[in-house]
């Protein structure tokens, strides 16, 4: 992973979880923040839940959701770089609550990027509930 760009660099932040609607999100970010002349910060937000208490350090034994969200910001880094090379792409793996976290990283973007749908199982609504709940915010 790539260290971040600075807060309040205004770059464009989207959000990656190995969905569909998530690599959509990346294209589209990828290119607003190229029409924009910003950087681009991938951000993939894990959430412990009950079953995934890790009994080291995540730093020496990172967790399966860990080694998973660096996948999948690696996937969408690559994306990203191959669709608009000239674009400074970075990445962030954040441990929390996704709505908590992403609409915390508002604070320093020009915009916040999210797909329609994840991977969540309610597949008949509009937009995905942290899609929604983030706008709300």
């Amino acid at each position: 992973m790539t260290d971040f760009p600075a807060r309040g660099t205004r770059d464009v932040v989207v959000a990656a979880d190995g969905s569909a609607g998530a690599k959509d999100a990346v294209e589209w970010a990828v290119d607003d923040a190229f029409r924009r002349n910003a950087p681009l910060r991938i951000v993939h937000v894990v959430e412990r839940g009950p079953y995934d208490i890790p009994r080291f350090s995540t730093l020496e034994w990172p967790g399966p959701l860990v080694l998973n969200g660096r996948r999948v910001l690696d996937e969408a880094e690559r994306a990203a770089r191959g669709r608009r090379p000239s674009v400074e792409v970075s990445t962030e793996l954040i441990e929390g609550d996704p709505i908590r976290s992403l609409t915390e990283q508002a604070a320093g973007a020009v915009e916040v990027v999210l797909g329609s749908r994840g991977l969540g199982g309610f597949t008949g609504a509009l937009l995905g509930s942290v899609s929604t709940r983030v706008a709300v915010h």
